[in-house]
């Protein structure tokens, strides 16, 4: 990088206007941000009808369903109640520990790596197919989304046990079927997965089948009450020696508030989300930065913080709307690119580190933009990359692409900041 390519990065990094999150202007909820997409430009629109066509496909895939055991994780395809479900094979988890701590404590450890793989899956999936359907209802959309809430109001918990057994010495009390190791990632994921869907679609979506949705919100009151106990009462590893800059500390608080936002009238266990968050966003710098680097930093730290900041202010809860470090944060994001498409600080990012540099982080770029309105995203989507993420952020983000302010008139500024 030279002198003058520095300079004009250091000068995007100070002039570009803090814009925070859409819910400053005026709070709103994700059914409304989906609502303006209606109103795109031409060729918006067309990448629009693009996204919602592979919504339509991505419909006609079974339901994600939850492994009983290895072998049915392995097995492929089948039909349960009716409805083509499939499984997602991670039984590498289950073969890589049951030589060093045994069949049983393997067999957990892999259904609970397994709830976690699943739930990134749906997480992506299930609101993506909500927007798609509350655009352009389609019987084969309102079947799939229903059987997959349907299939998640049988998952009790979220989160199976397991998940740090590898990770105990030897001769540690839980390393039997008796293991408590607490809610985790999949927990926050499910929560967030259903929130997100459950605002979306449309009013009449649960007509005739209002027991589903009654299900749903009952589903996510007992994770949000499990993950309040387990915080208070310091089960899992992460609360007992507190990792406040920790996804694992960041994303199931997150969660947690997210679902008590959502339902409105857990305002204790609210409370107690925003106190123990506070220390999590103490620990990112001033500038945004944060010491989980570039990969986990950007992916499930932020857009989670980002989510429940952005819940919060649905509310009218503006008590982290102000927090420069959550603000800089695109600032910083925007330094994390280096030229010849390459990403800083990928050593938490192995896609990153070879062949993909940026187009690893397209898809977080993108939930961040549509999560905050913040214009320094969309300039990086403008700029950097050309079709939209198949997401729900993928397709929220067309709004702000199309008005995103041109590069241009930015590297202006900042050469004439930097002449005078």
């Amino acid at each position: 990088m030279n002198l003058f390519h520095l300079i004009i990065v250091s000068f995007l990094f100070l002039s570009l206007p803090d814009s925070g999150c859409a819910g400053n202007e005026s709070p709103h909820s994700f059914a409304a941000q989906v609502e303006k997409l209606r109103g795109l430009d031409a060729d918006s629109t067309q990448k629009l009808n693009a996204l919602i066509n592979k919504a339509a496909l991505l419909a006609q895939e079974p339901v994600w369903a939850r492994s009983g055991d290895i072998e049915e994780m392995t097995g492929g395809p089948k039909v349960k109640n009716g409805v083509n479900v499939k499984f997602y094979d991670l039984s590498s988890k289950y073969y890589t520990v049951v030589d060093r701590i045994g069949e049983e404590c393997a067999v957990m450890y892999g259904l609970a790596c397994n709830d976690i793989g699943i739930s990134d899956f749906i997480l992506n999936e299930l609101p993506y197919m909500a927007a798609a359907y509350r655009l352009s209802p389609a019987p084969e959309l309102k079947s799939r989304i229903t059987n997959q809430l349907r299939e998640l109001t049988e998952w009790i918990p979220f989160q199976r046990q397991g998940w740090i057994l590898p990770h105990l010495p030897a001769g540690h009390p839980w390393l039997s079927t008796n293991v408590n190791d607490g809610i985790y990632l999949a927990t926050a994921n499910l929560i967030q997965a259903i929130v997100l869907s459950l605002d979306i679609l449309p009013a009449d979506f649960f007509a005739g089948d209002e027991v589903l949705r009654t299900d749903l919100l009952n589903r996510i009151r007992t994770e949000v009450e499990l993950t309040h106990h387990d915080w208070v009462n310091a089960i899992p590893d992460f609360v007992q020696k507190p990792l406040y800059q920790s996804n694992k500390w960041i994303v199931p608080l997150s969660g947690m508030m997210i679902g008590a936002a959502y339902l409105g009238d857990m305002q204790a266990v609210y409370e107690y989300g925003v106190e123990q968050l506070l220390p999590s966003i103490d620990t990112i710098g001033a500038d945004g930065s944060m010491s989980e680097g570039f990969g986990y930093g950007l992916s499930r730290s932020t857009s989670s913080l980002l989510l429940c900041k952005r819940m919060m202010e649905m509310n009218g809860d503006n008590r982290f709307s102000n927090s420069g470090n959550l603000i800089n944060i695109a600032k910083w994001a925007v330094l994390g690119f280096q030229p010849g498409g390459n990403v800083v600080n990928a050593f938490d990012w192995y896609s990153g580190q070879r062949l993909y540099g940026i187009t690893s982080v397209h898809e977080t770029i993108t939930q961040l933009a549509a999560i905050t309105s913040d214009d320094i995203y969309f300039w990086i989507l403008k700029n950097m990359y050309t079709d939209p993420s198949p997401t729900l952020f993928g397709m929220l983000s067309l709004s702000g692409i199309s008005t995103a302010a041109a590069a241009m008139r930015v590297i202006i500024m900042t050469i004439w900041t930097a002449v005078i």
